[in-house]
């Protein structure tokens, strides 16, 4: 079995790929993003969960070269 290092990551506050400048997309976006990338560095992948707010986005979508956020239908 291959070693392999993999955080669940929940950003109850908003999607970190959200556009920029929205009603949930600021700073917290930038920093949930920025995390998984120097998570990343560090060998790590991330599997980042958020509420799907805008329907357009797919349920599942890469984050980083392995990491991906993980779209939940669970309110505003």
């Amino acid at each position: 079995m291959a070693n392999t290092k993999k955080i669940m990551f929940i950003s109850v506050h908003g999607d970190p790929l959200a556009k920029l400048g929205g009603i949930q997309s600021g700073g917290q976006n930038i920093y949930v993003k920025e995390v998984v990338n120097a998570l990343e560095a560090f060998g790590f992948t991330a599997d980042v969960f958020t509420h799907w707010s805008d329907p357009a986005a797919p349920p599942i979508q890469l984050i980083g070269k392995k990491s991906r956020v993980i779209r939940l239908a669970a309110g505003d």
